[in-house]
């Protein structure tokens, strides 16, 4: 049982070396504010002493930023709603080793019986997203309007005849929006969600409430299962039931720091910071990014499984005193907006 989060944290610590001499080997940016900190650097323990990076400085440096000044197979970018509109450029490299890594996995882990199938509800909020490679086979559907969801329920509603796959849909995944507009669309149009073959529901984006997300399952009649992730990371982590810990990717370096000080911290309320990992990131990795999330510490980067965070809400959105050594909640945006979903007249 040791094991495991031995060779985890070996994992990170080796591909952080990695990513902190390939920053500091290719971008300016990097190679500036780097300084001597990156000659010699010795992993997960001198991490904090490298600065940390916020989406501001982003856009300020982007061209600086860039690792491969050639052109990227593909540009997403953020909403633009929780700070400055940021484009970021994926590699082709990158995406070429991400897609043989999980092709990888696949193919040591091969599916029993039956290939799954999958309902993708697309998006044109980020821009071109990063392919990934899957057991299941994935239908696609819009909800932009009526008639896109119209076609999600006869996607929904169909039983096919593929050879190796499942007849009906079994999950629906999407970002948090996107499966709610679904929702409300089929309830309002008399579908029956609890009567369908969806077995689970895949979050992702946004923040969604324990009680929503309960309110979800049941109406669907499914499990919920919710991811954290941003645009601006090749991973995140994954939610451990209904309103549990969240558990990060190996693939990404977590830390919750002291939102004034920017110290890290083992405990408490703090924000969350994120590390992009080379291979997976390559021609614009994001080194200590400031995430702008408030989550507060369950099992710090030490314990047995490393670092699980519970998150609280977003920084801007709301109240603390950080003034002292450890952050004092006044008004936290998550727990606010349960209390808020709770009330039937508001939306």
């Amino acid at each position: 049982m040791n094991a495991a989060p031995d060779a985890a944290a070996q994992l990170r610590d080796a591909l952080l070396k990695d990513t902190v001499a390939w920053c500091a080997a290719n971008s300016p940016y990097y190679r500036r504010t780097f300084g001597e900190v990156a000659q010699g650097f010795r992993g997960l323990e001198d991490l904090a002493r490298l600065p940390v990076l916020t989406r501001a400085q982003i856009v300020e440096n982007h061209r600086d930023l860039q690792c491969d000044p050639s052109l990227p197979a593909a540009l997403q970018h953020t909403t633009g709603t929780t700070g400055a509109f940021l484009q970021i450029h994926r590699g082709a490299a990158e995406q070429a080793f991400v897609w043989d890594f999980f092709a990888k996995q696949l193919e040591d882990n091969p599916p029993q019986g039956l290939r799954p199938l999958y309902l993708n509800l697309i998006n044109a909020y980020h821009g071109a997203l990063t392919g990934m490679p899957s057991h299941a086979y994935v239908l696609s559907a819009g909800v932009f309007d009526r008639a896109q969801a119209q076609q999600a329920r006869g996607l929904l509603e169909r039983t096919y005849d593929l050879p190796g796959v499942e007849p009906r849909v079994s999950m629906v995944m999407g970002t948090e929006r996107m499966i709610k507009a679904l929702t409300a669309y089929l309830l309002a149009d008399g579908f029956d969600l609890a009567g369908s073959s969806v077995q689970v529901i895949t979050l992702f984006g946004g923040h969604v409430t324990p009680a929503r997300k309960r309110l979800l399952g049941d109406l669907w009649g499914a499990t919920v299962r919710d991811r954290y992730s941003l645009t601006e990371m090749f991973g995140g982590a994954a939610e451990v039931g209904l309103g549990g810990p969240w558990v990060f990717d190996l693939h990404v370096v977590p830390e919750v720091v002291h939102p004034r000080t920017l110290q890290p911290i083992d405990h408490g309320i703090g924000v969350l910071l994120l590390t992009a990992l080379y291979p997976f990131t390559q021609q614009m990795p994001f080194v200590r990014y400031f995430t702008g999330d408030l989550v507060e510490v369950v099992e710090p980067a030490s314990a047995l499984g490393g670092l699980q965070v519970q998150y609280v809400g977003r920084l801007t959105r709301s109240v603390i005193d950080a003034t002292g050594d450890e952050v004092k909640p006044l008004l936290l945006s998550g727990p606010l907006y349960e209390v808020l979903e709770a009330v039937p007249d508001l939306a």
